[in-house]
């Protein structure tokens, strides 16, 4: 086997010269890619236009719903909110309750 004999010069390593070379480089490599991207991404645009009723189709489900949280109570028919009591009845129940004969929103209960 040959041996291959190099010399290294540490003095090229810390050459102000080769620094501002590769600081050139740097530079131009980072204008290109700055250049490209601004030409190639920021510049998108459809091809072609949305018709209507592609704009129509896209936006079908942002449409109302109706409120499936209420119901009609059982005991009095008045509507109130699902898996909630009922004010009216409660009103009663709490009028019934209540000897001296105070509403629910004197004690503080409102609706």
């Amino acid at each position: 086997m040959r041996k291959l004999s190099t010399t290294i010069d540490f003095n090229s390593f810390t050459n102000s010269n080769s620094l501002n070379i590769n600081n050139n480089r740097l530079n131009d490599w980072s204008n290109f890619i700055s250049e490209w991207i601004s030409s190639r991404i920021l510049k998108a645009v459809p091809k072609k236009k949305v018709s209507h009723s592609r704009k129509r189709m896209r936006s079908a489900h942002k449409g109302l719903k109706p409120d499936l949280g209420l119901s009609n109570c059982s005991g009095c028919g008045q509507s109130k909110r699902k898996h909630h009591l009922c004010l009216n009845c409660y009103a009663e129940k709490v009028l019934e309750w209540n000897r001296n004969g105070r509403r629910p929103w004197d004690m503080g209960i409102t609706h």
